[in-house]
């Protein structure tokens, strides 16, 4: 086809009047050839860069699954032991200070009471057949009636409620359509606001604590970093498990982006407890300081540093010399538990924030900020609380 192609071009210049006609019928012959090369060339570029833009958009460099876009807490499970679902009041092995729960055979309600024994918290269906958490106090030998907590954010079907002894942190089981259907339980947490003497925005806690099974207590022991988990996950119908475990606090995340997605949906599900062992020493380690907290008294006073002024500090209740300034002291210190308790809350929240994205960011957003209003709040009561004292003490 080329040496036609030329024979016609070496006849035209023979035969053409003049060079003009020439360069036009040269631009005729090369100008189809040049498209056919150059035309489908450029196509595909811009068809490749678009390609790579759509990708690069629609999926992210990390390949995420249904284990690796939640977040997954670093725990260590050092024992684990299977009980009747009927019998986990009793076979909790709880710190005498952290209270305890009760059945009560009248109603077949399982009741939360503080180690006082004057406070105490259970779930009960209300007149429209959901279940709520209400609590009570005793006053005079006599339990008040029972008041129904208030819970801000969207409506759940509450019970296993487990507060803890800060009087802030409550914790419980739910079952609410957004997860799973509202086919099983899942657990959550909230902070008490006394400003308005309701709960803030309950938020569901991550995985090992949660699963597709009824998970059904989450207990923290506040002063140590010793908890327990309550689920019936891979167990037989009336059958539930008590995992005893440690947790680091802040809570601390398995990283998606280096462990392998196999590893972290064996690690959320709680497959092998020993996969979640340092070392079996470490794992010894957890089980003996469990054991111990035990037996620990109920009641421990707790040492306080007070400044009064620059060469006067109160290290005990002997030193108050006024019945104001005492009392004064307990506000205080009621405060500064109120306080801690808020500020470790929302510590967990920023971490649970910073390893999750999407609804869940959204989600915690209004929390964390509701606490850190609080606790802004209670800094400044602190503060002036702190005043009122040096003023009585000084009086005397």
């Amino acid at each position: 086809m080329w040496s036609e192609t030329n024979t016609t071009i070496t006849t035209t210049l023979t035969t053409m009047p003049n060079r003009t006609l020439y360069l036009r019928l040269l631009t005729v012959i090369i100008l189809p050839f040049s498209l056919t090369f150059t035309l489908p060339l450029h196509a595909q570029k811009r068809k490749t860069v678009k390609k790579n833009v759509t990708q690069k958009e629609a999926k992210p460099e990390i390949d995420y699954s249904e284990w690796t876009d939640n977040p997954i807490c670093r725990v260590m499970v050092a024992d684990s032991v299977v009980v009747d679902v009927k019998d986990i009041w009793k076979s909790l092995p709880l710190p005498p200070y952290m209270g305890k729960l009760s059945h009560e055979k009248t109603t077949g309600r399982v009741i939360y009471e503080n180690e006082f024994g004057d406070q105490r918290m259970f779930s009960d269906l209300d007149a429209g057949g959901t279940s709520a958490i209400y609590r009570q106090t005793l006053l005079a030998n006599k339990w008040s009636e029972p008041e129904r907590i208030t819970i801000k954010g969207e409506q759940f079907d509450y019970c296993n409620p487990f507060p803890m002894p800060d009087g802030q942190t409550l914790y419980f089981a739910a079952r609410d359509s957004s997860d799973h259907d509202g086919k099983c339980l899942s657990l959550y947490t909230t902070t008490y606001d006394s400003e308005t003497q309701s709960y803030l925005q309950p938020q569901r806690l991550p995985m090992p604590f949660s699963s597709s099974d009824d998970d059904l207590y989450y207990i923290d022991n506040e002063s140590d970093t010793i908890t327990w988990l309550v689920t019936t996950r891979r167990q037989l119908s009336g059958k539930a498990c008590i995992y005893t475990m440690r947790m680091n606090k802040p809570w601390e995340y398995y990283d998606a982006e280096t462990t392998v997605p196999e590893k972290l949906k064996s690690l959320g599900m709680l497959n092998s407890i020993a996969e979640t062992w340092t070392t079996e020493a470490s794992r010894n380690a957890v089980t003996e300081k469990a054991k111990s907290l035990v037996s620990k008294s109920p009641t421990q006073a707790r040492a306080f540093r007070f400044v009064i002024s620059d060469n006067k500090v109160y290290t005990s209740y002997d030193q108050f010399t006024s019945e104001e300034g005492k009392r004064l002291f307990a506000d205080y210190q009621d405060m500064l538990k109120k306080a801690e308790a808020t500020e470790r809350q929302a510590e967990e929240y920023r971490q649970l924030y910073h390893n999750s994205y999407g609804e869940t960011r959204e989600r915690l957003a209004p929390t964390i900020t509701d606490c850190e209003t609080r606790l802004a709040e209670l800094r400044t009561s602190i503060s002036a609380i702190a005043n009122e004292i040096r003023k009585a003490e000084g009086r005397q």
